[in-house]
């Protein structure tokens, strides 16, 4: 129990009384005593009152030969700050002074408009016990519990990481910043755990204190995405690049950047790919779908499974490279290195390589094929081939360059296994001739041979299997029979016209030039 004290009226003036604190409570304090003196408007010296401390220890001692007023019992309140709890502290009376009950202290209470959780219980055991100068909760507000967010953990990064990484050389890597998603359909791209709401409280004014709100739905289901029966966890519903746009979780088969540079690093993406403008030089960019850009390529890399379309066009100072799937559209050609299964159209073509596995279209203002190696499996057309100054230009018809590739790869193997098994075939047959003569043969030799067998018919396997490819390839390509050179206005000086295994060399302009095959020999219709 808490020390305490109690003013005591005598004959010789106004004592006090200090008790001291029994077990595990605290003794009074002083500046408790001098706030409950004034409080009470009693008149004292503090070194009296000091001394009077000191020497009590449960008898009264006078601090003042000045007689009071009796004093009833009485108590303080104090409130929490946060309005859910409250407390009251009683003080004793002095000798003569009136009690207080039950009803004072819940009137007073109401009259403080402390109407909810008040504890009767509380405020009985301490009448029924007299204990003072200890703080005794009569009122205890309800405290709000709090809720819990919704909780979204991503199964790809949601941070764009824009600084560039050092090479083992100490250069900067500006080429590789990872700032694109890809995600297969059906993937899972987030998971979530849902937000539990919260539970209101009451302060003991019986006023409702709210629960702090919750954040819910932080993410939702953008394009080609779906969400699970239960709301945990949402899918990719196609292939494609995966970000967040105004907080729903997206899936777009196209992506588009403003260019392609050191702030995107080189690109790899399972859709499509749209650039509003230029890709810078020492660039990549692979897309599984089509490849779309608005402004320039210098020398960078373009790898589409789909079409390539350059608005503007290539200036790749002999370090671009086009590789289409399907066709390659762009306005000029310069320095540039392009192979496309489709077609190629574009304005000019200039000191480039260029393959098709159909038709190359010049047209337009210029129109011209000025320099370079130009080569389609059909056709090519243009208003100008070569320069006016005999630049050295190659025009070649009649052959896919995707299945000359095919050819020479299919050729290389043939050869390869023919040497290969024109190598082991002595030791092969030494040993055959052996067995069949019934001689012995060790086991270290025996798992030799059988080896040496087997690499055998691995050999003649890819020889009788790489044979017949290159039949076929050949047939297909002597197929083009119809394959031509056209050049509308003029051929000059210097171009090589190739078509088939057949070439020729014009050394004087021809206007209006139409290159066939005719009788195994290039004419000019």
């Amino acid at each position: 129990m808490n020390g305490y004290f109690e003013i005591v009226h005598k004959n010789e003036g106004t004592a006090i009384t200090v008790f001291d604190k029994t077990y595990d409570g605290t003794d009074v304090k002083k500046e408790e005593i001098f706030d409950f003196l004034a409080k009470n408007n009693i008149k004292y010296d503090r070194i009296s009152i000091e001394k009077a401390i000191k020497k009590s220890h449960g008898f009264p001692v006078i601090f003042t030969k000045e007689k009071i007023n009796v004093i009833d019992e009485s108590f303080s309140l104090n409130v929490s700050v946060d309005k859910l709890s409250a407390a009251i502290r009683f003080y004793p009376p002095s000798n003569g002074g009136r009690y207080i009950n039950l009803n004072d202290v819940l009137f007073y209470l109401a009259s403080k408009n402390i109407i909810y959780g008040v504890d009767d219980k509380a405020i009985e055991y301490f009448f029924r016990n007299r204990i003072y100068c200890t703080d005794i909760v009569v009122a205890f507000g309800k405290r709000p519990k709090e809720g819990k967010d919704e909780v979204v953990t991503f199964s790809f990064s949601t941070k764009k990481n824009t600084k560039p990484s050092l090479n083992k050389d100490g250069t900067v890597d500006y080429t590789n910043l990872g700032l694109i998603n890809n995600c297969a359909k059906d993937e899972l791209l987030c998971s979530i755990e849902k937000a539990v709401q919260g539970t209101d409280g009451m302060s003991i004014y019986g006023l409702e204190i709210k629960a702090k709100p919750v954040k819910s739905g932080i993410v939702k289901c953008g394009a080609n995405t779906y969400m699970s029966d239960d709301g945990t966890k949402i899918f990719a519903s196609e292939n494609g690049h995966v970000f967040i746009d105004d907080g729903k979780i997206t899936v777009s088969d196209v992506i588009t950047l403003k260019k392609v540079d050191t702030s995107t690093g080189n690109i790899k993406y399972d859709g499509s790919v749209c650039v509003e403008g230029d890709v810078a030089a020492s660039f990549k960019i692979e897309a599984g779908g089509n490849i779309v850009v608005k402004g320039t390529v210098e020398g960078a890399v373009l790898k589409s499974k789909g079409d390539i379309i350059i608005e503007r066009g290539i200036n790749g100072n002999g370090d671009a490279f086009i590789f289409a799937g399907g066709d390659v559209v762009t306005r000029f050609i310069e320095n540039a290195n392009i192979s496309a299964k489709g077609s190629v159209n574009a304005t000019s073509i200039l000191h480039s390589n260029v393959k098709s596995g159909n038709e190359i279209n010049v047209e337009g203002k210029r129109g011209y094929i000025v320099g370079g190696h130009v080569i389609a499996k059909n056709s090519i057309t243009a208003n100008i081939f070569g320069g006016e100054m005999g630049t050295t230009t190659i025009i070649e018809v009649g052959s896919d360059p995707v299945l000359k590739e095919k050819i020479r790869e299919a050729m290389f193997e043939l050869n390869d296994s023919n040497k290969k098994l024109k190598a082991i075939l002595p030791t092969v047959n030494n040993i055959t001739k052996k067995l069949a003569k019934g001689e012995p043969i060790d086991k270290i030799k025996a798992m030799h041979a059988q080896n040496l067998m087997n690499q055998k018919l691995k050999y003649e396997e890819i020889i009788n299997e790489k044979s017949n490819l290159l039949m076929s390839l050949q047939d297909e390509l002597g197929a083009s029979k119809n394959a031509f050179a056209m050049a509308k206005n003029i051929c000059n000086g210097g171009t090589t016209i190739i078509i088939g295994e057949r070439s020729k060399r014009v050394e004087k302009p021809i206007k209006c030039a139409k290159f066939v095959m005719v009788d195994g020999q290039i004419k000019n219709e």
